[in-house]
């Protein structure tokens, strides 16, 4: 059965209209991913390598991420993500609302949530993820000026690097 993603309205709300995943987003729509930041208390970043084959993001670095399906909210979106894809069941009111942003056809929102920081404790879903790996702030920067994480853009990374004071 095809996945589902519920329809959002230029304000964010729900449109009670759905799309099936893979066909465009009807224009005036959006649909609406989640992006986890999982922090250790160190303060390392859980990061893993995209294997998306046929996918621009393919092979790229990036926080969990993905997207919301039909009938979940956003939180309960990004805990789903969490354990399909690294296998970190993470309990709902531990995560922290960073930002919604609205790009082309797509709702992003950003969530940070702790993370115990040991790398043993990852399932990673290998349809999905190619590679994890912990990184401080500044290997994550230098992923990303090396062009090797997906380019979220240097606003982003500005505010995301002022949510988690580092």
């Amino acid at each position: 059965m095809a996945e589902l993603w519920d329809l959002y309205d230029a304000s964010g709300a729900l449109s009670g209209k759905t799309m099936e995943r893979g066909l465009p987003t009807p224009a005036g729509y959006f649909h609406l991913i989640v992006h986890i930041w999982l922090v250790a208390a160190d303060g390392s970043l859980l990061i893993q390598q995209r294997n998306k084959p046929g996918n621009s993001t393919h092979g790229f670095w990036a926080p969990t991420a993905g997207s919301v399906t039909a009938g979940e909210d956003s939180r309960t979106g990004a805990v789903r993500e969490c354990a399909e894809e690294v296998g970190i069941d993470l309990n709902p009111e531990s995560l922290s609302f960073h930002e919604r942003e609205f790009i082309e056809d797509f709702i992003q929102d950003v969530w940070i949530a702790p993370w115990d920081g040991d790398l043993q404790n990852i399932r990673k879903d290998p349809g999905e993820v190619l590679a994890v790996r912990s990184v401080s702030w500044s290997e994550l920067m230098e992923l990303a000026d090396a062009g090797e994480f997906i380019p979220y853009g240097d606003a982003y990374f500005r505010r995301l690097k002022s949510a988690l004071r580092v």
